[in-house]
Formats: C-alpha cells, structure tokens, sequence
C-alpha cells in the first residue's frame, strides 16, 4: 500500500490536514507477517497530521494509533496495548539549485516562526529526508515509526509471576509447588569441595 503525498496539494497558506485509515494486512505485512512474529496488529491503524510548506521543505507534525497484540516476556499469555505514537517530520528538497535559489532570494535560514502562513514547528529536534520537489512517498516513514515506537519489554502485568522453570506451569494462575530457584550446573562441582577451616 502506497501513502503519498503530492507537494502541490499542500497549500502555501494553511497547510494541509491529512487523515488516513491503516488496513489491518498493511500493520500485519509491516510486523512481520507470520505466527513467528513477536507483535501482530489488532484491527485498523489510523495514521494522521498536519503538513506545512515552506520554501525548500515540508513540515510534518503526525500521529499514528494502533493497537497490538504480543506475549507477555514472563508468562506467554497475550497482551493487548494501545500504542499512540507522536513525531515530526522535516522533507527537505533534494536538487541542489534549491539552497541557491533561495541564496539568491537572500534567504540564508528559513526559519518556521518568521512571516504569515509559516507553521509553528520547532523544528530543529525532528528527523529530516530528502524529496523530490514533487510528492513525498509516506511509506517508508510510517513503517520506521511503528517498528521504532514498539515496547522493548511487554508483560501483562508488573507483578506478573511467570512460568514455572522446572514443569511449565503459569505462576500467575497457580503454584506448582517446584523450588525455583533451580542450581546452575555450572556450579555443581563447586558443591563438594570442602575447605580447610
């Protein structure tokens, strides 16, 4: 599936708001696709923003809502988490006559606070790409933020109890009775010695 948007939609003045669905087998191709995936997609994502043009480049401010579905890291059982994500994006134009021409219009720094129409961003903590001057393809950057916002650890609750490591069994649901703490056999020879009081 294929997010582009062409430069002349967004408007000098006022920008362009943008809202799109993201189909469930569009997250699940992105995730990984199979049963060996670690996250998979629970229903529809929606992806949206606002777009400003400025001379040279273009300013995003965007929001992508999903939600997913992963195993717990402690007990296996399946988790279901909201994961709203919120980033700024900069395009800047790719062909080099662009910095010149806007050196000839005497613009040294185009700065987003300066005169009508200019958006608000701050942007000088965002990621920025390269465009063509004539569309921007939004792809590559709605896949970079989803795989880059998932969460490193998930787990069903912060007291989760995890699986026993002798039989198997969920702690959270029963105790099996096994010790836990079960010897690391790398160590067992170091049971027999004895040492000289």
């Amino acid at each position: 599936m294929q997010f582009i948007i062409k430069i002349e939609e967004i408007r000098e003045k006022g920008g362009l708001d943008y809202d799109r669905e993201l189909p469930n087998a569009f997250l699940e191709l992105l995730l990984g696709g199979g049963p060996e995936s670690a996250f998979h997609a629970v229903g529809n994502g929606r992806f949206g923003g606002h777009f400003d043009r400025l001379p040279g480049r273009v300013l995003f401010k965007g929001k992508i809502d999903l939600t997913v579905r992963a195993p717990c890291k402690r007990c296996l059982t399946d988790v279901v988490k909201k994961s709203p994500i919120e980033f700024r994006m900069t395009w800047v134009h790719e062909r080099p006559d662009v910095q010149a021409a806007l050196e000839d219009a005497g613009i040294d720094e185009v700065s987003d606070a300066e005169g009508p129409g200019r958006g608000s961003f701050d942007d000088g903590d965002v990621d920025t790409e390269p465009f063509d001057g004539e569309k921007i393809d939004l792809d590559s950057m709605i896949r970079e933020q989803i795989l880059l916002n998932l969460p490193m650890d998930v787990l069903c609750k912060p007291e989760c109890k995890g699986l026993c490591s002798v039989c198997g069994q969920d702690l959270n649901e029963k105790d099996c009775g096994h010790d836990q703490k079960v010897p690391d056999p790398r160590w067992a020879a170091l049971k027999n010695l004895k040492l000289p009081n």
